[in-house]
């Protein structure tokens, strides 16, 4: 498979802007790898057993790895029954999202975990971001711990590469709690956090295949200043204009 609280005002600020996404109505995805890809020698990746609330939503094998899309976009998954797959995905803002899904309350957590965390291209640490994801999307109580409550990850489990009595090179799965350790402490440092790194949040849904998190650079607002200087052209482009009209004569032979 591939897929505490911030200051009230990141969340604030997402839900508020949720009408007005910058990107595309839709999202055609041609493409979408994992980042951290166990089956290729040399690679690590981390895995997971998930009970979510719900016997719908518990995940066996769940792969802690983000995802790229069509070669650029990084994004984390957001579904727990459901695989990654090329199509076309309706786009639309976290925060709306959330607000569907009655998770408004998590939306700056997600936010300012994807922006601080989810972006150091290190296995660790993406795959510890990803399970922190589902906790918040998932967990039914108010505290936050990967391994307790109604959402938990049962287990987790590292990909090790071993040459066999064959002389040739395998991989297998061996229990390691880093992961789960790795998450938790991301979770508790969120409280403190309201910074989002200047990025706007998307999920490209699907009712058939895995919802993806993703995001992209907030598009540039023009400072105050530039907002002012740019109402004195118009205004002056417009006395000149008016002034213009003034002198015109209109004489008939």
């Amino acid at each position: 498979m591939k897929s505490l609280f911030a200051a009230a005002a990141v969340g604030a600020a997402i839900l508020g802007f949720a009408g007005t996404a910058n990107a595309a109505e839709t999202l055609k995805i041609n493409s979408v790898t994992m980042v951290y890809d166990y089956s290729v020698q040399g690679t690590t990746a981390y895995r997971a057993d998930l009970n979510a609330p719900g016997t719908k939503n518990d995940a066996t094998n769940a792969l802690l790895s983000p995802q790229t899309i069509n070669g650029t976009l990084k994004a984390f998954c957001v579904d727990l029954a459901q695989t990654s797959h090329t199509g076309t995905f309706d786009v639309i803002p976290l925060g709306k999202y959330l607000q569907d899904l009655g998770k408004s309350s998590v939306a700056g957590s997600i936010a300012a975990l994807v922006s601080n965390y989810g972006m150091t291209n290190n296995v660790l640490t993406d795959s510890a971001v990803q399970l922190a994801i589902w906790e918040l999307l998932y967990e039914d109580g108010n505290s936050f711990n990967v391994t307790k409550g109604g959402f938990k990850s049962t287990d987790a489990e590292k990909s090790v590469w071993s040459k066999s009595w064959t002389n040739k090179w395998s991989y297998d799965w061996k229990d390691d709690s880093a992961v789960q350790i790795e998450a938790n402490r991301l979770l508790g440092t969120l409280g403190s956090i309201s910074d989002t790194g200047g990025y706007d949040f998307f999920v490209a849904k699907s009712g058939k295949y895995q919802d993806l998190l993703y995001f992209q650079p907030k598009a540039a607002v023009p400072e105050p200043a530039t907002w002012a200087l740019m109402i004195m052209g118009f205004g002056l482009v417009g006395a000149s204009m008016r002034r213009r009209a003034a002198r015109t004569t209109v004489s008939f032979a």
